[in-house]
């Protein structure tokens, strides 16, 4: 049997895309997450655009959160600037769109420092849109076709979303101004984790399912293992500090497997 056939599913002989190394999916998945936390910013900074009074403590965790989305965002670059090894017609727009979120997010992290009335809600929907476009052009990326392509890109974005929200409750746990933001996240990550395992599950779905790999860890990690760190809340909500920290860990690591298991049978 070749060697390009090693990893087709029901011995079709069709040869998938081969997994990305450790380095190469660790920048998709942060960067992914960078992306994904600048979408839940971009929404907090419309429904609470004006730091003013109490609300200037939570500005200020808002533009430290910035500074972190940028910075994983900006690691997605490498894995979009290296030269693919045949023709990917999505890459030139992906760096469009991943250039474009950065320069909104840096606008808006901006206007955090110098506000100028009028163009927060602009920047904030402008910065939104960017984001999402820069995940799903990341995700069309470097991928040959396959039977989840369909697939592919909600359940990217469905990651993303997953990846920054986790990441931006571990913020709130550990620099939330006042009392401690407790089990408030819970219901948010229940929807977010169910909506990305379903997807996962769906894609996986006539390419081995769960048996392919470690898939099977990788939702564990992304999906059951953060619900149930964050339903011990319920029972000793004085440890928020410490569980959702432990959740964006499971969550990030979840993401990366899955990423370089090359979970999807298109990426």
């Amino acid at each position: 049997m070749p060697p390009s056939d090693r990893s087709a599913p029901h011995g079709t002989g069709t040869a998938l895309p081969s997994p990305p190394a450790w380095p190469l999916a660790a920048a998709r998945v942060l960067g992914g997450t960078g992306a994904g936390l600048l979408v839940w910013l971009s929404v907090s900074n419309v429904l609470l655009p004006a730091p003013g009074g109490q609300l200037q403590a939570v500005a200020s965790l808002r533009v430290g959160a910035l500074g972190l989305a940028l910075a994983l965002a900006a690691l997605a670059l490498p894995a979009l600037l290296r030269r693919p090894s045949r023709p990917d017609p999505w890459r030139g727009r992906a760096l469009i769109a991943w250039g474009l979120a950065l320069l909104a997010g840096t606008t808006m992290l901006g206007l955090q420092l110098r506000p100028l009335p009028g163009w927060t809600l602009l920047v904030a929907l402008a910065t939104c849109l960017c984001a999402l476009a820069a995940v799903a052009g990341l995700a069309l990326t470097g991928h040959g076709g396959g039977t989840a392509a369909p697939l592919r890109l909600p359940t990217r974005l469905a990651l993303a979303l997953l990846a920054g929200a986790a990441v931006l409750f571990a913020l709130i746990a550990l620099r939330w101004p006042g009392a401690g933001v407790g089990t408030g996240p819970v219901p948010s990550l229940l929807l977010l984790g169910a909506a990305a395992g379903a997807l996962l599950l769906a894609a996986w779905h006539g390419d081995g399912g769960l048996r392919r790999g470690r898939r099977w860890l990788a939702l564990v990690l992304l999906a059951p293992l953060p619900w149930l760190l964050a339903l011990l809340l319920y029972a000793v909500p004085g440890w928020a500090t410490t569980v959702w920290p432990l959740v964006a860990a499971s969550v990030l690591a979840g993401a990366l497997l899955e990423q370089r298991q090359g979970g999807m049978a298109a990426g």
